[in-house]
């Protein structure tokens, strides 16, 4: 009997030290996503701002010319740990253009920066006028 009981607490006890371990390694996971968030700058070109990492960053086009239409985007990865990045953006595109972004799951060393460029290609049934969207860049470890 004694046996039997020393058994299922020792089987008790690993069991919550494997829970514990679990949750500590999320833990972990989670601190090191909100440090990408929190050491990424992401300049872009003719916008006097500095965002950070997933902010909305709104894309002024201005008067867009038929095919590509580029902004230069300089990313500085301030963490210790290399990272990559995603474009996203909350808002259609009209049908048949497309919004580019060349470090996509690019790899930027800790303490490295990187320029890179957005494109937005322009179909050339496009009417005339200004064009605006936000998108966010995201990064997170590689």
């Amino acid at each position: 009997m004694k046996r039997s009981l020393l058994i299922v607490v020792s089987v008790a006890v690993l069991l919550v030290m494997t829970a514990f371990s679990v949750s500590g390694l999320d833990a972990v996971s989670s601190s090191v996503t909100q440090s990408a968030k929190n050491y990424v700058t992401i300049k872009i070109q003719g916008d006097s701002r500095v965002y950070r990492n997933g902010d909305q960053i709104p894309l002024n086009w201005g008067t867009v010319s038929l095919g590509s239409n580029i902004k230069t985007v300089t990313i500085t990865n301030n963490a210790n740990m290399k990272l990559e990045g995603q474009l996203s953006t909350n808002q259609r595109l009209p049908r048949g253009w497309t919004l580019t972004f060349s470090l996509e799951n690019h790899p930027i060393a800790a303490g490295k920066s990187a320029i890179g460029t957005l494109t937005l290609t322009v179909p050339t049934n496009t009417s005339p006028g200004n064009y605006n969207w936000k998108a966010a860049i995201t990064f997170d470890r590689a």
